[in-house]
């Protein structure tokens, strides 16, 4: 890099401030009077990538690394941007290429495992991350990536065993510590104390390096439209969008002008249907969390409403800074934060009945009925009557009964296992079809068909499905089940509702925690208390009830579509004005 050329020491400022297109536009220029430049040329590539012109990166990109193959930082951006363009084992190919001329830097090693995790091969991925490991045994950063590796691939003993290792050898570092809370979310033995003490800690950690600064000041009469910030990176086909969209959609403008802080990059179609609603979008993707709250106290916001809690991508350092008067954590974690700057939590009676209060750091805000409010896919197929009554079956002459869970591997934990197993085994015939994304690797699919095995399921009786990419294909997937089942200790979301929207009766127990009870909060709201079991025998002989009760699945598989659709969990418009009365409540009391 010829740092003494002025033009060029003037577009690497430029760039550290975000000033991306004065820094395209000088190394542009130079580039033009030296060509083989490689710094320069990787430098313009590093511009045009966050700038979201891939295509265009990759090609100055790939220059410098031919005119330099040795350098590996040229490599690192290349191997960045093939990844970004979803060409994910080409990246892989180039970080190891980087990995053999510093063999013993970490980063390769990391960068290597998220390649070949997008590209399918989990096994590679997993031994990547030890790898990282063991060359950076004194990177907390890199212990907490390999806990994530190992939490995605349902390994949670091992996750939970490798976190709390590592907590011990770094007891201040705010990456252990969230890899821990998000693993013991999925923990069925852990106390919902230790898991407060956890967010507590992190919250302290946080706040040492994020003080709290003041937020602007009221700027608007107590009865004119409050400003509510939104916080997420989950705005695009996640379940968090099946959620938020119809409340933006909602919002009276005359009682809440809604703004979107939306920190990814990537968009898709759910991203650009969004931006298309009167409200204010803020594409906060490269902003740091310093950076945000100050764009936040520009925006002069009232309520600041955070939507990922602890999970990939969150801004919590931001809500410590606390840029707004009022701080909310919802929708997107299950958990508290333990976050100063967060100031209530949404919730409903039965994820948090009373008495959970001493649990929480932030205050608990109960919504009348279910906290959540969904939009069911418009592309959904129509419900099918289910493989044990679809002809040539029927309630008269049924066949084999077929349970079935599309939910994410890291639900399905060690104790989710061995009640499905007994589940099946109590109902002759029964089958068990399973649906995840990370089946498509036969290595994983056979790692975890294995436990099944293990817990005396006849392997026979299993059917893992990979991942469909279209979403009609998705939820057509569930014509394959006639009974869904919710794992323990975190139930479904999103799968659930899909479910219901197809037909399928879900069956769930009321756990412990809130993350045990959003099934049950669910199914309350949609009439079907029945399908709630108190314990896991109670679980057990509802399976087994429903499984023999022929014709209530078949009324079932006809009713459940526009009992979902037509009742409160889909009515958008009571929904907002609930929540709108809650912010106007929390805006009101905010100096008590």
């Amino acid at each position: 890099m010829h740092r003494f050329d002025p033009a060029i020491a003037q577009a690497h400022d430029h760039l550290d401030a975000g000033r991306l297109d004065q820094a395209q536009a000088l190394l542009r220029r130079h580039l033009q009077r030296q060509p083989r430049d490689t710094a320069a040329l990787n430098s313009l590539a590093v511009t045009l990538f966050r700038q979201g012109q891939y295509e265009s990166a990759l090609f100055y990109g790939q220059q410098a690394a031919a005119i330099d193959p040795h350098n590996p930082v040229y490599l690192e951006t290349v191997g960045t941007i093939l990844g970004q363009l979803a060409r994910p084992r080409e990246a892989a190919e180039v970080f190891r290429k980087g990995a053999t001329l510093v063999p013993q830097h970490p980063g390769f090693a990391m960068a290597i495992s998220h390649a070949l995790w997008d590209a399918g091969d989990f096994e590679g991925a997993l031994a990547a991350s030890a790898e990282a490991v063991r060359l950076a045994p004194d990177s907390p950063g890199v212990h907490a990536a390999h806990i994530s590796v190992l939490q995605n691939l349902g390994d949670l003993p091992a996750a939970e065993t490798h976190a709390r290792m590592a907590l011990e050898r770094f007891p201040r570092s705010a990456e252990i510590l969230q890899a821990l809370i998000l693993t013991l979310n999925y923990s069925a033995g852990v106390r919902p104390e230790e898991m407060l003490e956890m967010a507590r800690r992190y919250g302290a950690v946080l706040t040492a390096h994020s003080p709290a600064e003041p937020h602007a000041a009221a700027r608007h009469d107590a009865a004119g439209p409050l400003r509510a910030g939104y916080i997420s990176p989950d705005l695009r086909r996640h379940s968090v969008a099946y959620f938020i969209e119809p409340i933006l959609e909602h919002h009276d403008r005359a009682v809440v002008q809604p703004f979107i802080y939306y920190t990814a990059t990537a968009s898709d179609s759910f991203t650009n249907r969004m931006r298309k609603l009167p409200l204010t979008w803020r594409d906060a993707g490269r902003l740091d969390p310093t950076q945000l709250a100050e764009r936040i106290r520009q925006d002069r916001i009232d309520i600041l409403v955070e939507l990922s809690g602890h999970t990939i991508g969150h801004r919590l350092a931001t809500m410590a800074a606390r840029p707004a008067p009022v701080g909310i954590t919802y929708l997107g974690y299950p958990n508290t934060t333990g976050v100063p700057g967060v100031d209530a939590r949404l919730v409903d009676a039965i994820t948090d009945p009373p008495g959970a209060e001493p649990l929480a750091t932030e205050r608990l805000i109960r919504l009348p009925g279910c906290f959540l409010c969904y939009r069911p896919d418009p592309d959904a197929p129509e419900p099918s009557a289910g493989p044990s009554l679809a002809a040539p079956n029927s309630p008269e002459r049924p066949g084999p009964v077929v349970f079935g869970s599309f939910n994410n591997l890291s639900k399905l934990s060690d104790e989710t296992v061995t009640l499905w197993t007994r589940v099946v085994n109590a109902v002759p015939g029964s089958r068990l079809v399973l649906k995840f994304a990370q089946a498509d690797s036969d290595w994983l699919r056979q790692r975890f068909a294995r436990r099944f095995e293990a817990a005396g399921l006849n392997p026979a009786c299993l059917e893992i499905l990979g991942k469909i990419d279209a979403k009609a294909g998705h939820l057509a997937a569930y014509a394959r089940i006639d009974i869904a089942l919710d794992p323990i200790p975190y139930a479904g979301t999103t799968t659930t509702c899909e479910a219901l929207d197809m037909g399928v009766p879900v069956l769930t127990l009321l756990g412990r925690t809130h993350a045990g009870r959003v099934g049950a909060s669910l199914l309350t709201a949609m009439g079907l208390e029945r399908l709630i079991a108190a314990d896991e025998a109670g679980y057990i002989e509802l399976a087994r009830q429903l499984a023999i009760d022929h014709a209530a699945r078949a009324e079932l598989r006809t009713s459940l579509r526009a009992r979902l659709r037509g009742g409160p969990l889909c009515d958008a418009a009571r929904f907002t004005r609930s929540l709108e009365a809650i912010y106007r409540e929390l805006w009101a009391g905010r100096a008590q």
